[in-house]
Formats: structure tokens, C-alpha cells, sequence
């Protein structure tokens, strides 16, 4: 694989604005057109396209920038100038358009052959641009895409008015460029005739975007950065205040990621591909099998970093139970740190955080119990309106709402409560609200494990009691729905095929687990986040697992930091930083950034969703082995019409361990629960 040096620009970085649509009678949008302005080096793909006349992009501007990797023997280099350009808008050659701020023509790059253009640029006079002010890029290192609209379904800016036949000639738009499977946004735009898109990714042939790199993407220095040699960029202290320069920030992370083995991973999660390379040291599967043959065991999980008064909450919090359990006294901070008033500033793209936690005085300097994490979710799960995603490694609950086991001590009260908000939006909302789960396929170790089945039991039954609640608020209704419609259990799994084993030793004993896994070559991806996001307004992560231990306070130490965006709560359709995260990590699971996304709560997003998770779960578990594109699958359960509960299939894959669990007559349910 060969891919292009990529990296974000955003609106701290220097951008030209060059052109808006001021005085031009286009509806219902104006528009304002920026140019990235990168350091040396680096260049554009394109012009970029914000609605409304602005002096400056808008704070959640995200737009790609490339530059050339080390040239590779026998290879063409990864990118190049465009050849000539084609005058796109106005189609009249010669012809401009004009507004109060100038005139413009929209350029469609025609790049060489064997590379592919990402964008489109302007220009304020007839004059062609230059063919060094971008980049195309070798279609080694790029994807497929297709226009795509913005959240209200409609074009960046199409030239509709009252005076539309003098606006330039024929109907005209702009459009994001969105990938049509895998890939990164650009943040370009593309020109098209007319002001509607066709048919869903029927128009895909001309559009195209970065590929994924393994590594990631790291953010373009920006102006006043410190100068290093280094790759990575580095952010420095705000320059606006001169008396905290040279003066230490406290900075914290919290989230489910254990300092441990086997936790590194990547989004493609490989099984053999890398055991003898990233993985050599570094190898973990719950199954206890030996590194030589492999497979590992693939790792989803989600960490924060946070930076300003919320980080001394967490530093205060360390400090509790260090006076608890610690030997030796603390160091306070001390005048070479920024105060927390200089921490704290206000702005539109300002957050709100707020710690939770489950601890208990034997753990922490603290005068009582505190089960603050479980209060959280369940305010959080009330005020819900459209959608609630959650992600965890165990997911059990609300015992005393069991059809069976009501006895077991497992009773927070998050399950319910999800339950218990479908169902209520279904008897009274006109579009009802969704919840979408994602579990580990089993918990971690080998699922024939007595611990595991009656964890796995405890599961069941706490699916069994949501679907159950859901069934009969859609027989109140009187609606003719599945309850799979509005709630969705999902797990994540990866398959690859033997041509990219780099395992040391092929040859496992027939009957071993690793002889089983190297026939089928499936494992399923551990979940082990702790994460629930509402309405892309909220979201709430860190350590706590949706069981007993982790809610009651008194057992198991956990802790939590609940975010939001004030200038994106409340608003319909919010676009924050949330709904940001949410849209890439589907992205990640599915394999694919489809519009039905934006809408979670809708029966489009719904059906694309379940779509996605069976013909994922058909590769995963079929006779048939093939590399997984994407690795969303269903739970293997079915919910009939009348609401019952069944396994499907009754065991996990390669192994006979039922799928329901089993309780344990010696176990204590204390230790599973």
C-alpha cells in the first residue's frame, strides 16, 4: 500500500478568502469560498465552500492537505500537478460571474493519467490557475467518493434566484465530497449541473478522496508552532497571554485503554498480518493461544485527553485516593503551573465537562458512597429525543425486571431506562427514537468458561426484559414493527484470509484452539469501551462497564467525564465535535460514511444499519473465507413479531458454547454480575 503524507488544517491555521456570492440573489444560501494557505512543502487539494458571508472559516473547518512522501524505486511519485484545467461555471468560455465582492469561475483540475483530482479551485478573473497551486493524486493512494448534501439536504450554494438565467447560465451546485466506503474527508468541493443529486451513489465515477493511512492523521503545523524536527506537530501555548509562557497545564486521560499487552491496535484490526511485525511483543487473545500460530485477538477502545479545569478535577480525584492508599505525601501544584482561571475561556466551540464516578470511602478520601456515574446515565438516557449509542464491554442490568433470575443483584438501572425511553417515544413521538448497542460477540476468555456463560446469562436476560418492554409499547401503538426496528444489539468482528498470515508457524496440533481459528481464521473484535452518546449532543466515556460492578459505587473504582458543547445543544441538528466522533467511528465499524448516518433516529439509518450487520455477520460466520471490508456485525440473536427473544445461531461460531448462557450452581453472583 502506498499512501499520501495527509494532514487537517483547521481554522487556526491561514486560509484567503477568495470570493462570496454578497448581492447575487442565489437561495436560500450564500456562500463564501477560502483557499488553505499551508506551510512549505505542503499543498492544496482544492478550494473549500462555507455557507453564509463570512470573514473567516468556520471553527470546525477540517481540510486536507498532502505532500510528497520519500520517492519508493520503481513507483511514480504519489502526487502531481494537474495537467491543464476545464471552466466549469459559468459554462460560457470566458465568462464570469459577479457579486458585490468580484467576479469568480469555478476550475475542474484534469489530472494525468493514473492520478485523480480531489477538488475544485476559483478563480477571480478568466485567467486559468496555475497548475502548481494543487495536487493531484496517485490512485494508489486514493478511494472512491460521491457528492453528498449537508444536513438539510440540500447543496452547499446552487445559483436558484430571481434572476437565475442571468446568474451564470444553467443550473449550477456545489457539493461536499464524501467517501463512498473507506477514505478521509477532503473538506473540497465538487461543481455539478442542476440542483439535485441523483439516485443514491449513482454519480461516482469522477469523485475521489485520500485513502486511510495505518497510522492516522496528524494535524498540519500551524503559524507560531515551535520549530522542530520532529514529524508531529506541535501546539504551543496561546501567544495572547505573555504570562503564562513557559508555565506547565495540567492534562489528564480518562477512558477504557489498560497500560497492558494486546491493546495496541489499529482500525483495520489484523488477526495474522502483523505478528510478526507490529505484534511480535505484543501479543494477546483470551482464548490462551500461543503467539507462533496465532491469531490475536483484535481491540476496540476509546481514551480521552483533557485539558483545562475539568483535567484538575481528575487530578483531584488522584489526589483522594492517594491520601487513601498512598505512602508517601503529595506535592502540591505550585506557581509554575497556569491558574485555573487562565485555563478557562468562552467561545462557540467552547465544551462542558463533568466528572462521575463509583467509588466508596475505602478507595478514596471521601466522606460516602458515590454512584455518580450510574445517575449519569440515567438522566443522560431521560432527556434523550432522537438516538442513544452505546458502546461497553458488558452490558447486564435491572434485575428486578428480569422475566426470570429477578433475584441475581444485578440492578442498575441502565438497561430499563433505555427500554423504558423507546418505548415511551413510540407511543408518542411521530418519528421514534433508536438505541444502538454495541457488546463484545462474548466477554473476554474462552465463552465455554462456567464465569463467562453466567455472564453471558445475565446478558440474555437483560436483552429478553428490553425487548419485551419495547414489544409492548408497539402493541399500545398498535404499529405493525419489529422491535429490532428501535432497538439494535451489534457486535464487531474481523476475518482475513490465509494468503496474509506472517505467522511464525503454519502447522497448529489438529483439535488445538489454534487449529480451530486457523481453519476458519475469525475472531471476534473485543470491545472494550465505555462510551454512550445522545443525540450527538452528549457523550459520556471512561472506565465503567454497564454491570453492577462498576454502578453500585461500592465495589469496583471506575470513573467517567461527561462532555457537551453548549453551542450545540438543544438545536435539532447538532454538528458539533460529538456528532464528529459518532460519524467516525461508525465510519470505522461499518467501513463506509453513508448519509443515512446523519440521521440515526430515522427508519433509513435503521434499515442501512441492520443491512450492514447481516451481511457482515454472513462473511463472518459463513463456510466461505474472505477478508472483512468492515466489521459491524448483528448480534446473533432474532426478536420475533411478538416479541420473543431467540438464538441465532444457538452457539458462537467454533466453539459449542450457547449463545444465552448458562447460570453457574456454584458460582457466586457477586463475581459475574
Amino acid at each position: 500500500n502506498r499512501f499520501a503524507i495527509a494532514a487537517f488544517m483547521t481554522c487556526e491555521h491561514n486560509f484567503k478568502r477568495m470570493w462570496d456570492d454578497n448581492g447575487s440573489w442565489c437561495q436560500p444560501h450564500s456562500v463564501t469560498i477560502f483557499r488553505p494557505d499551508p506551510p512549505p512543502g505542503w499543498f492544496i487539494l482544492g478550494d473549500i465552500a462555507q455557507r453564509g458571508i463570512i470573514k473567516d472559516p468556520n471553527t470546525l473547518t477540517k481540510v486536507m492537505v498532502v505532500k510528497e512522501p520519500p520517492p519508493v524505486p520503481g513507483y511514480p511519485p504519489i502526487l502531481a500537478p494537474p495537467q491543464t484545467y476545464v471552466q466549469t461555471w459559468p459554462l460560457k468560455e470566458g465568462k464570469v460571474f459577479s457579486s458585490k465582492s468580484g467576479d469568480v469561475m469555478f476550475w475542474k483540475p484534469i489530472p494525468p493519467e493514473g492520478y485523480q483530482a480531489l477538488g475544485y479551485v476559483i478563480t477571480r478573473t478568466p485567467t486559468m490557475p496555475s497548475v502548481d497551486l494543487i495536487r493531484c493524486v496517485h490512485n494508489d493512494a486514493v478511494e472512491q467518493a460521491h457528492p453528498s448534501y449537508e444536513e438539510d439536504h440540500l447543496p452547499i450554494w446552487k445559483n436558484k434566484g430571481k434572476v437565475r438565467s442571468s446568474l451564470g447560465g444553467p443550473e449550477m451546485s456545489l457539493w461536499m465530497i464524501t467517501p463512498s466506503r473507506s477514505g478521509v474527508v477532503s473538506g473540497t468541493f465538487c461543481v455539478r449541473g442542476g440542483h439535485k443529486l441523483p439516485q443514491m451513489y449513482e454519480d461516482t465515477g469522477d469523485y475521489w478522496c485520500l485513502k486511510d493511512t495505518p497510522i492516522g492523521i496528524e494535524v498540519c503545523p500551524k503559524p507560531g508552532d515551535s520549530d522542530i524536527t520532529t514529524s508531529q506537530s506541535f501546539h504551543s501555548l496561546p501567544t495572547k497571554k505573555p504570562d503564562i509562557i513557559g508555565k506547565r497545564r495540567i492534562i489528564a486521560f480518562v477512558g477504557g485503554l489498560d497500560l497492558t499487552y494486546g491493546r495496541w491496535d489499529t482500525p483495520n484490526h489484523p488477526l495474522y498480518k502483523t505478528l510478526d511485525a507490529e505484534h511480535i511483543s505484543d501479543f494477546l487473545h483470551g482464548w490462551a493461544l500461543n503467539p507462533i500460530f496465532g491469531p490475536r485477538e483484535p481491540w476496540h477502545d476509546i481514551h480521552s485527553k483533557l485539558e483545562g479545569p475539568i483535567a484538575r478535577d481528575v487530578l483531584t480525584n488522584f489526589e483522594q485516593r492517594w491520601r487513601r492508599q498512598g505512602k508517601t505525601p503529595l506535592e502540591h501544584i505550585g506557581k509554575d503551573f497556569i491558574s485555573i482561571q487562565e485555563e478557562e475561556f468562552s467561545g462557540g466551540d467552547t465544551w462542558s465537562c463533568r466528572l462521575a464516578r463509583s467509588i466508596d470511602p475505602f478507595s478514596a478520601d471521601i466522606p460516602g458512597i458515590d454512584n455518580s456515574i450510574q445517575h449519569s446515565y440515567v438522566q443522560a438516557i431521560r432527556k434523550a429525543k432522537r438516538f442513544i449509542y452505546l458502546e461497553n464491554q458488558y452490558f447486564m442490568g435491572s434485575s428486578k425486571h428480569w422475566i426470570e433470575d429477578r433475584d441475581t443483584g444485578c440492578v442498575n438501572l441502565i438497561p430499563y431506562e433505555i427500554a423504558t425511553r423507546i418505548a415511551q417515544s413510540i407511543k408518542t413521538d411521530y418519528c421514534p427514537m433508536i438505541a444502538y448497542i454495541l457488546i463484545p460477540l462474548y466477554p473476554e476468555g474462552f465463552p465455554l468458561d462456567a464465569a463467562i456463560q453466567e455472564q453471558l446469562r445475565w446478558q440474555w436476560n437483560t436483552i429478553c426484559m428490553m425487548y419485551q418492554i419495547v414489544h409492548e409499547a408497539i402493541l399500545i401503538k398498535g404499529m405493525h414493527r419489529n422491535p429490532m426496528e428501535f432497538l439494535k444489539f451489534l457486535a464487531v468482528g474481523q476475518r482475513e484470509d490465509e494468503s496474509l498470515s506472517r505467522a511464525s508457524k503454519k502447522n497448529p496440533q489438529k483439535g488445538s484452539r489454534e487449529f480451530i481459528l486457523s481453519q476458519t481464521r475469525r475472531v471476534p473484535i473485543y470491545v472494550h469501551s465505555k462510551l454512550m452518546i445522545i443525540d450527538d449532543e452528549y457523550l459520556i466515556l471512561g472506565s465503567a462497564n454497564i454491570n453492577e460492578r462498576s454502578m453500585s459505587g461500592d465495589r469496583d473504582s471506575e470513573i467517567c467525564v461527561e462532555c457537551w458543547q453548549p453551542a450545540f445543544t438543544n438545536v435539532g441538528r447538532a454538528r458539533g465535535g460529538i456528532h464528529q466522533f459518532r460519524m467516525s467511528l461508525w465510519a470505522e465499524h461499518t467501513g463506509e460514511s453513508a448519509i443515512e448516518f446523519l440521521e440515526p433516529n430515522t427508519p433509513a439509518c435503521s434499515a442501512k444499519i441492520s443491512y450492514i450487520a447481516e451481511k457482515n455477520w454472513q462473511i463472518f460466520a459463513g463456510d466461505t473465507i474472505m477478508c472483512m471490508n468492515s466489521h459491524l456485525m448483528r448480534y446473533p440473536i432474532r426478536v420475533s413479531d411478538d416479541g420473543k427473544v431467540v438464538e441465532d445461531p444457538s452457539h458462537f461460531p467454533d466453539t459449542k458454547a450457547k449463545v444465552r448462557g448458562q447460570s453457574s450452581l456454584t458460582m457466586p453472583d457477586l463475581l459475574t454480575c
